[in-house]
């Protein structure tokens, strides 16, 4: 714990979140559903190009 009595999880999480305009983090689900999408006939004109699942997070 730091001064402010926050651990360096709560920490990196709040640093994290400020980045993260959903201001949460993703759910494993959110990810795999995505990747069915990508294996399914409703994404048969996506082709040659990067999808990324972040939830809008900021580099």
């Amino acid at each position: 714990m730091d001064l402010n009595g926050t651990s360096e999880q709560e920490a990196m999480e709040k640093h994290i979140l400020g980045k993260q305009p959903m201001k949460r983090l993703l759910e494993p689900f959110e990810v795999g559903v995505t990747a069915v999408f990508l294996a399914s006939e409703g994404a048969n004109a996506i082709t040659g190009t990067s999808l990324n699942v972040s939830g809008g997070m900021l580099a």
